[in-house]
């Protein structure tokens, strides 16, 4: 079974919901200044290949203040690529937003990791999936 055919059986058994909003010290991370959501169910699909990036070139919700550590951050398993979008907007000006894999991103950068694999959207194609909440 490939990554991503576990990762979308992952998401038949519990869905997996984005949250964007703005978080304090991390930064405004809502879309067109709107708390969104992002169902992983939805967008599975929209994923095909991956390609590595620079860990540089990737704007994600932990760079300010403490990395996200506990059990999830413990169990993460960096051998599963992370989601980013293209050209989606961000507080850091950065050329990807990261979607999904914050622990995974925590943990890389802790092993001192700077490049890994990514499923790549494009903004333009995954707007349409937020959902605007109060």
């Amino acid at each position: 079974m490939s990554k991503l055919d576990d990762l979308r059986e992952q998401t038949r058994q519990k869905e997996v919901v984005i949250r964007c909003r703005h978080c304090g010290l991390n930064g405004d991370w809502r879309i067109d200044n709107k708390n969104a959501k992002l169902y992983l169910s939805k967008i599975i699909d929209l994923l095909s290949e991956t390609q590595i990036i620079d860990h540089e070139d990737i704007a994600w919700g932990m760079k300010v203040d403490k990395h996200w550590k506990g059990p999830r951050y413990d169990k993460c398993d960096i051998s599963y690529p992370g989601i980013v979008c293209k050209d989606a907007p961000n507080p850091y000006g950065k050329k990807y937003r990261l979607i999904d894999g914050n622990h995974r991103m925590a943990k890389m950068t802790d092993m001192n990791i700077t490049k890994s694999c990514y499923y790549v959207i494009e903004y333009a194609i995954l707007k349409p999936y937020f959902v605007y909440t109060p």
